[in-house]
Formats: structure tokens, sequence, C-alpha cells
């Protein structure tokens, strides 16, 4: 079976990518990290996340291809949220015990996000706000308006100052807003 043939019939990266190295040699998968960068460039833009995480992991010796990030070791997972690069994350990281009662609760997230399939459902009939960093690498402006789409009841976006982490940003705010919001609602 060519490597051709092995993606079409592949359902998911766990299994296309444990095909590749298992059938690949060195060169083989040195092609398949080349296009991993073809991939990055494919938007003409580069982003510092998707930079650093395909080199750092390229040169990590131990990250199995075979395996989804949320299942490599934990040495290699924590790698991987280090890309984040989140203070609080970081810190937990960095402290033994809270590392080992959080790592598992961030790789079932990371394991959820990575199965997740969209399944079109009806428009909610409450209201529903979002909150957006302004400089938040992963979620546009675009993205976060998208939420509008799953309400009849409303919907209002909220674009502050801040980066990915808008909660520990912007807490104080977020949590005024969702309380008036709230209150406006009980009043009708």
């Amino acid at each position: 079976m060519t490597v051709v043939e092995a993606e079409r019939q592949s359902i998911d990266l766990y299994h296309f990518t444990s095909r590749l190295n298992r059938t690949l040699d060195h060169t083989g998968r040195s092609r398949v990290v080349e296009m991993m960068w073809q991939v990055v460039f494919a938007d003409g833009e580069v982003s510092e996340f998707e930079d650093n995480l395909v080199y750092d992991m390229m040169l990590r010796g131990e990250f199995d291809l075979r395996i989804p990030p949320y299942a490599q070791t934990d040495e290699i997972f924590a790698d991987i949220i280090r890309q984040f690069d989140t203070p609080a994350a970081n810190k937990m990281l960095e402290i033994p015990k809270l590392r080992k009662v959080l790592l598992p609760t961030i790789r079932a997230e990371f394991g959820m996000a990575y199965k997740y399939e969209f399944q079109p459902v009806e428009p909610f009939a409450f209201p529903i706000s979002s909150f957006v960093g302004d400089a938040d690498p992963w979620v546009s402006e675009e993205d976060s308006a998208g939420w509008g789409e799953f309400t009849r009841g409303g919907f209002t976006n909220h674009v502050r100052k801040g980066s990915h982490f808008l909660m520990a940003d912007d807490g104080e705010y977020i949590l005024e807003t969702i309380n008036r919001e709230f209150a406006s609602l009980v009043v009708q």
C-alpha cells in the first residue's frame, strides 16, 4: 500500500501518523515534517505559536508521531502546554503536586478537543455573550462572533484588550458584564 492509499484510508491523524512511522524511513519522515511546514505557510502567515510548536516538536526525539499530542509522555505533553506561554500553566508545571493533579485534567481537555466533531443543533433561545482578546493568537474577533449563529436570543461579542486567556487578564470586566446581563434577563 502506498502512502497516498494509506492517507485515503486513514480516519484520523493518529492512524495516519502511525502508518507513516511504520512505513517511512528517516528521510520519509523528514519529508512529512517538511510538508507540515508547508501547511503552516499555507495561509501566507506563520504565527509564533505554529512556528514554535512545529520546530520544538521536530527537535524532540521522544515525540511519537504515532500518537496524538494529548497522549504523549508527561514530559512531551508538558512541553506542548508550555508552548501556550501562559504564566499560570507554566507555574503549575513547575510544582510537582499541582502538576500531578492537574495534568490529567488538561490532557483530558486536549483529548476532547482533538476528538471533537461538530454536530449541528438548533439555535438556543437564550442570549449568548462571547469575550475575546484583541491580541488573541488563536481566536479572532470573527471566530468569537461565530457564536452568534447559535442563538435566537441575542448575541454580544465583547472584544477586549488582552490575549487568549482573557479571564485572567480581564476577569473583573467579564464577571461584571455577566452579572449585568443575567440581571437584565431576570428583570424582563
